[in-house]
């Protein structure tokens, strides 16, 4: 996860960007925006920090095969250029940002002082049957600093 700031110009923000990359033989599908990750932040005190009603309900939602998922004429075959939600990790391919979220547009922090931000990523894969399955990545976590100035 990285987190570019803005500058003194530029209204508040706290970008996090969700990369996956690997090298495995693993084919992944990416699910929709809303099923992709759910993100959560806690503070010093291992109390979690609520989220915004709009911000958090667009991210966390239950993973499930979509439509476009589910057609076979969406993916293309092995070995030739993919769609934007298969994810080839065979050759390394994927370290380009795959999600991004404003983390002041989610979460609702109301003090200044350490944070953990929390994310875990939801991923498909095609078992033998040709059955989309989900699978989750480990939850990565990264430290923020919420300053007396961010919460003006």
């Amino acid at each position: 996860m990285e987190f570019p700031g803005g500058n003194a110009n530029s209204p508040k923000h706290l970008i996090c960007s969700i990369d996956v990359f690997g090298h495995t033989n693993l084919i992944a599908y990416k699910p929709l925006p809303s099923q992709a990750f759910d993100a959560h932040v806690v503070d010093e005190d291992g109390k979690q920090v609520q989220k915004y009603f709009f911000g958090g309900g667009k991210y966390g939602q239950s993973l499930k095969p979509d439509d476009e998922l589910l057609d076979p004429a969406h993916h293309v075959s092995l070995n030739t250029i993919r769609d934007e939600r298969t994810m080839d990790f065979n050759y390394c391919e994927w370290a380009n940002p795959c999600w991004t979220f404003d983390v002041f547009k989610v979460f609702n922090f109301n003090k200044a002082g350490w944070y953990h931000l929390q994310v875990q990523v939801g991923l498909f894969r095609k078992d033998t049957n040709g059955i989309f399955q989900p699978f989750f990545l480990p939850m990565a976590e990264t430290p923020i600093i919420i300053n007396e100035s961010d919460l003006r």
